[in-house]
């Protein structure tokens, strides 16, 4: 119930049980979370000096109005899940790194009353695995935050707002996958990457500039700004918006509607 502190050096698990009351745990060393519960109106933060790892294949679970303040690194490695439940909030200011797929971990959004939300105004970072990596609670990708897709595919799929930046790397995608995401005009999406969209309603203010393909085969994009991809593979879902998306390569449109007051343009190289 009052403010707590692990120590640095100290280290701390949680494998069952649970961790609730209204105070704050402070960790300064070592949280591994294999399992159990975290409830309540309080926060865990793991500080500048702090680092989480999430894995085990026990269910961890994220309920009841708790927040889970990450300023260090916090690397999910193993299998297992973590349950969201009401209304709870991951709060990312330094590094995350997600480096498992949804056949190993996933951010399983159980419902409940309230939001169920992960505000990233840090790095977040997919890396190390090659599959699927699914958010499924609401992303809100902040303006000082940045989300590196290194390897494998990242996909949102609760929606969110978002004003930071977004950048795919080769051989990596990054997938906007439900919900109503909105880009602001601070936003950008960026690098080598594949980027897709293939559910919910996405719109577009800011920056978008991919030199790799952009697959529409759901939901709906629409792009309110200048946007550029190398090539455009559409094959069902709508494409809208008021500004100009310009394929700079092959644009192969198998299925989908094109709407709204913008244009789409096949450049002089497409």
């Amino acid at each position: 119930s009052n403010p707590s502190q692990i120590i640095s050096g100290g280290l701390f698990t949680l494998s069952g049980g649970t961790l609730s009351g209204a105070g704050t745990l402070t960790v300064n060393g070592t949280m591994n979370w294999t399992g159990g519960t975290m409830t309540g109106t309080g926060t865990t933060t793991i500080t500048t000096t702090g680092t989480l790892t999430i894995s085990g294949t026990g269910v961890k679970s994220l309920r009841d109005g708790r927040t889970l303040r990450n300023e260090g690194t916090a690397n999910v490695t193993g299998n297992g899940r973590i349950d969201f439940s009401n209304a709870v909030t991951v709060e990312n200011v330094g590094t995350f790194n997600i480096q498992v797929d949804d056949s190993g971990f996933l951010f399983d959004d159980f419902g409940g009353t309230g939001t169920r939300q992960f505000n990233n105004s840090g790095t977040l970072n997919r890396t190390t695995s090659t599959g699927v990596a699914t958010i499924q609670i609401v992303f809100n990708n902040m303006v000082t935050g940045i989300v590196n897709v290194n390897s494998g595919t990242l996909s949102l799929t609760g929606g969110g707002t978002h004003g930071g930046a977004f950048v795919a790397n080769a051989g990596a995608t990054l997938n906007f996958g439900g919900g109503t995401q909105t880009l602001s005009a601070s936003s950008s999406i960026t690098g080598a990457g594949t980027v897709g969209f293939s559910g919910g309603t996405t719109t577009i203010s800011g920056t978008y500039a991919v030199t790799s393909p952009t697959t529409i085969n759901g939901g709906t994009v629409n792009f309110n700004t200048p946007a550029s991809s190398s090539t455009v593979d559409f094959s069902s879902g709508t494409l809208g918006g008021t500004g100009t998306l310009s394929a700079n390569g092959a644009l192969n449109w198998t299925g989908g509607t094109m709407s709204g007051t913008g244009t789409t343009t096949i450049t002089t190289t497409g």
